[in-house]
């Protein structure tokens, strides 16, 4: 099952790119979709592609999944899907210009999702690791390495040790992924592919808050420049963007000088 997971999330993170799963095109809606409220007929339109059928089993991560349901605040839910993720290939969905949803619409699928995936009821006395990056304890990438030695390296690998399922200390994944899906993907797991929750990584032992913080900020380190800056600045640049040396004739040779 672990085996599958890795194979499954290279795949994935090929997926994401080829098929241009990332920033959607900006065509004008027409306005009868606009008044979708259907929660099916919204999350088959926008989100399948993702996330998978029925939210499960897609390049991106599982959002049928009722550890997830049970710790995201449905606020931030909203957020996402608002906003997107910048610096991932999680897209913006609402907003003031092109919007591809209206606020009604995404309020829609934060409510589809509670009502047919959330079972919180499972997670009652249970203490619940804090969900947000920006909410967490600050993470100390010294003591990181050896937090995922201890929770981590056996499926992942380290060194010339391959682990059972797949290499996160891929640049290509870490490019892909944010600090806020990295600590996700620790706490909910990947129940489709074989992957336990934090309750279930080490039985009898759950991983820590501080843990998690720490392996977040150690893998964050070993991300690509190119994908920080992306993060930072939320898109790369157009190629179009970028100064394009142009040549000018001086005597029958040629020079460079930026547009």
């Amino acid at each position: 099952m672990r085996a599958a997971f890795g194979a499954a999330l290279s795949l994935g993170a090929c997926l994401l790119v080829a098929s241009g799963c990332g920033r959607p095109r900006r065509f004008p809606t027409p306005p009868e979709l606009m008044e979708v409220t259907d929660f099916h007929a919204l999350f088959n339109r926008n989100c399948v592609g993702c996330h998978g059928q029925n939210g499960m089993k897609g390049p991106g991560p599982r959002l049928n999944d009722p550890v997830y349901l049970s710790i995201v605040d449905r606020n931030e839910l909203a957020e996402t899907i608002r906003d997107g993720r910048p610096g991932t290939p999680m897209p913006a969905f609402g907003g003031t210009k092109g919007s591809l949803l209206s606020e009604r619409q995404i309020q829609a699928i934060v409510n589809g999702m509670e009502r047919e995936w959330s079972r919180k009821v499972d997670f009652h006395g249970v203490p619940l690791p804090v969900y947000g990056v920006q909410k967490a304890t600050p993470g100390d990438a010294a003591h990181g390495q050896m937090a995922y030695m201890k929770d981590c390296m056996m499926c992942h690998g380290f060194g010339s040790f391959k682990g059972a399922a797949g290499p996160i200390l891929d640049p290509n994944f870490l490019a892909l992924i944010s600090d806020q899906g990295l600590r996700t993907t620790m706490i909910v797991g990947r129940m489709d592919w074989g992957m336990p929750d934090w309750r279930n990584r080490i039985p009898g032992h759950p991983m820590k808050d501080q843990d998690m913080s720490d392996i977040v900020a150690w893998l964050a380190s070993k991300r690509p420049q190119y994908a920080q800056l992306a993060a930072q600045q939320s898109i790369l640049p157009a190629p179009h963007a970028i100064p394009t040396p142009v040549s000018t004739s001086t005597s029958g040779q040629n020079s460079t000088q930026e547009k």
